[in-house]
């Protein structure tokens, strides 16, 4: 699957939490729906990712945390 395959696929899932939802909620929820749109829709799913910082060569785990990671490809 190609990374715009993907985010078409993800935007779906993003307009489908949405129109399911509405606005107002915390991000937490949003982040959890999607997943499960996602999961039987592409290959793989991850939550809660830790990106971690280069610095000069010195893997940091004070990285970032990514709210999902779909196809190991798309943040």
């Amino acid at each position: 699957m190609t990374e715009n395959e993907i985010a078409y696929i993800i935007r779906g899932g993003i307009l489908e939490v949405y129109n399911t939802l509405g606005a107002g909620l915390l991000e937490w929820v949003y982040v959890q729906a999607l997943e499960y749109e996602l999961r039987g829709k592409v290959v793989f799913v991850e939550r809660e990712v830790l990106l971690p910082v280069l610095y000069k060569n010195i893997k940091m785990d004070l990285g970032y945390w990514l709210n999902l990671l779909v196809n190991n490809r798309i943040i």
